[in-house]
């Protein structure tokens, strides 16, 4: 299992975020921690940020760019969540 820390700038965005889509934060973010699950289910952007390769993992409604340390550690340095309001295709 991974250590999984968030960078400063979704920090401050999850703060923002509603009770209810914290949980569903914290709940993708124990996910994440799950090594066999994070490798199956990771996407790859094709970025790199200060030398490091971003990934992506969309666990139900929450979208989360991270990279992978040397140590083993896993820092989110991107978050958002699907809004629960969005409009469905086909409905008028």
């Amino acid at each position: 299992m991974a250590h999984v820390f968030l960078a400063k700038t979704p920090k401050a965005i999850l703060k923002s975020y509603s009770p209810v889509d914290q949980g569903t934060v914290a709940w993708a973010i124990s996910v994440l921690e799950d090594d066999a699950t994070r490798e199956a289910n990771k996407i790859d952007l094709a970025l790199v940020e200060d030398g490091m390769k971003i990934w992506a993992f969309t666990p139900g409604s929450v979208w989360l760019g991270f990279v992978e340390l040397p140590d083993g550690s896993v820092v989110v340095i991107h978050l958002s969540v699907l809004s629960r309001f969005r409009a469905t295709q086909g409905r008028q």
